[in-house]
């Protein structure tokens, strides 16, 4: 993620890496791998992620889009991958979006 992220702004990565016991977990064969997103107001917007390289190293990403950032204030996102094998979500994390001038 940037440093730091303004309302309405986009293109911003988000970079997420899956680990379980702090050990990478290879999601090369995810059927399915996601980002949820809870904006300030509550509102829950879930969106795709796809493998920063070829999914070995448990790394997915989400570039957000015009309308994800449009509320100043703190928001919380987690990683989710279901694999055939199970399913895997990163810890939430807690970030804010500032105000512009």
């Amino acid at each position: 993620m940037a440093s730091e992220i303004h309302q309405d702004d986009f293109g911003t990565k988000l970079i997420a890496t899956i680990t379980d016991d702090k050990v990478v977990v290879d999601i090369s064969a995810a059927l399915n791998q996601e980002f949820r997103i809870i904006k300030p107001n509550g509102d829950i917007i879930d969106r795709p992620a796809v493998f920063e390289t070829d999914g070995t190293d448990g790394k997915m990403y989400y570039i957000a889009v015009p309308g994800d950032f449009n509320q100043t204030g703190y928001y919380r996102i987690q990683g989710k991958v279901i694999l055939p094998t199970g399913s895997y979500k990163t810890n939430i994390h807690k970030f804010k979006v500032h105000c512009n001038i």
